[in-house]
């Protein structure tokens, strides 16, 4: 079973915006990432999707930025499983410079779908029995579902491009960022 998962990255020049500072595309990009590697060690990462007939679907993302990381610094991730019910997990991150301070806290709330009737699955036993649950929080509260503003200032038609599209048949949530 396994209970922390931490990699190291080195910021490179699609991480960066502003100022050479991390964006936070690339920071969502690495979360996303150092947990799909533990799911992986689990048995329900990319690579067993067609085995397991299963997938991790993001349902949504809770992020603190103290400070960005620059340009070609070194930074680690470090994630673990929290909680999980019969219809969702949730897995939590922290994000270090190379000097050990904390850049970024994270939370995320993610479901299981069965990729052959792309309907939800929930989170199995058979699924959780392979992650090892921590307590650690880095929010004292949980995530919130966004409402749907009273108004807009503005609004645009987007094409999808299939670029944009992940292994769910979807696309991918951090190109809703662009």
């Amino acid at each position: 079973r396994l209970k922390l998962e931490e990699k190291k990255y080195t910021l490179g020049l699609t991480d960066v915006g502003r100022k050479n500072k991390i964006s936070n595309k690339a920071i969502l990009k690495i979360l996303e990432d150092v947990g799909g590697i533990e799911s992986e060690k689990a048995g329900y990462g990319l690579n067993e999707i067609e085995e397991n007939h299963l997938s991790w679907v993001l349902l949504a993302w809770k992020v603190k930025i103290f400070n960005r990381p620059i340009y070609n610094e070194e930074v680690i991730a470090k994630t673990w499983a929290r909680e999980a019910n019969k219809v969702f997990t949730y897995r939590d991150y922290k994000v270090y410079n190379a000097k050990g301070e904390l850049c970024v806290i994270a939370s995320s709330k993610w479901t299981l779908v069965d990729i052959r009737t792309l309907k939800l699955a929930g989170v199995l036993e058979e699924v959780t029995s392979k992650y090892q649950f921590c307590n650690e929080r880095v929010f004292e509260e949980e995530i919130q579902k966004l409402r749907e503003p009273k108004s807009t200032d503005c609004e645009i038609d987007y094409k999808i491009l299939r670029s944009q599209i992940d292994v769910n048949r979807h696309v991918h949530n951090l190109f809703y960022l662009d």
